[in-house]
């Protein structure tokens, strides 16, 4: 039997989008990919190798001509995202759900599949980085820290187990494991150490009248976690938060750089991760590049292109 494809984002509204495209199944028995803007290409490439090229689904991934093209080698496919992208040819067998004003792609998959649950609006706060129930802290904790202890096809397995759990036995099955509530206990710990190690390594620049607050680190840290430290910040609020995260990669032999955007004054930032070959939202978005970009670097690129 050949099962349909699913590729999502791997963070909360990706994973809450394919949980409620489980409930519509009344099955887990899709093939999974969690993926990233930047890694799309690859994943789609990925996913066509496994055979069944009957169905695809994508779930809160921003895309383009070429990545659509790719998925209409697929009989047929949905697409449902709330990034900002913009296409002028759509391939006759894919079928688009695109609504950039949508708090979160999970909102847009429950209206499309007709399917309640609070699930989204815990969806909508993560993702709008406005979390303001304990539900919604917990899932975003609980994600964050799986990619924080665990990598590759590993997290992929922890991330597939979480899904199921939120689709068919809901989140108070995951409230009350006593795994996760010790991986829970040694992320905050974790995190508590980095946040000492924020407003100290901050660096503050005046472009143009804008405040720039950049935060340059070799580790992978969850941006709200910056974003809601430097809210503290004597200087707060910022037109725009970067997070500037190098990693060693191993398939070039350098070291590439993802720049995580913020803005904490309504300032639309979108046209700088664009530029990079990023994506997101107007306010929140993000760019991987496969090269070493640092602050110096960035704060020269904002100078010669920007005046947002």
């Amino acid at each position: 039997m050949e099962f349909p494809v699913v590729i999502t984002h791997g963070d909360a509204d990706g994973i809450i989008s394919l949980a409620l495209f489980l409930k519509h199944l009344g099955n887990s028995k899709v093939r999974i990919y969690f993926s990233s803007t930047f890694r799309l290409l690859p994943t789609i490439c990925e996913s066509i190798k496994g055979g069944n090229l009957e169905r695809l689904y994508v779930f809160d991934l921003s895309g383009n001509e070429r990545v659509l093209r790719l998925a209409s080698t697929y009989d047929k496919a949905l697409w449902i995202d709330h990034h900002n992208w913009n296409v002028e040819r759509i391939p006759e067998n894919v079928e688009l759900v695109l609504d950039n004003s949508s708090p979160s792609a999970s909102m847009l998959v429950s209206k499309y599949f007709s399917i309640e649950s609070e699930l989204v609006e815990f969806a909508n706060q993560i993702d709008m980085n406005a979390e303001k129930c304990e539900e919604a802290l917990f899932l975003r904790d609980l994600i964050a820290s799986l990619k924080w202890k665990f990598k590759g096809k590993l997290l992929a397995n922890k991330l597939k187990t979480v899904t199921i759990k939120l689709a068919f036995s809901g989140l108070e099955a995951l409230e009350k494991s006593s795994q996760i509530a010790e991986l829970l206990s040694e992320y905050k710990k974790w995190i508590e150490e980095i946040e000492k190690t924020i407003l100290p390594k901050v660096r503050i620049f005046n472009l143009n009248g804008n405040k720039v607050a950049l935060f340059e680190t070799f580790e992978s840290i969850p941006i709200y976690v910056v974003n809601n430290k430097l809210l503290e910040h004597e200087e707060a609020p910022f037109d725009l938060v970067a997070v500037i995260m190098h990693k060693p990669d191993m398939r070039r032999k350098n070291i590439g750089t993802k720049i995580e955007l913020r803005t904490q004054t309504d300032k639309n930032i979108f046209p700088i991760a664009e530029s990079l070959g990023g994506g997101g939202h107007l306010k929140a978005c993000a760019a991987t590049l496969p090269k070493f970009m640092n602050a110096e670097k960035f704060v020269e690129f904002l100078k010669e292109n920007f005046k947002f």
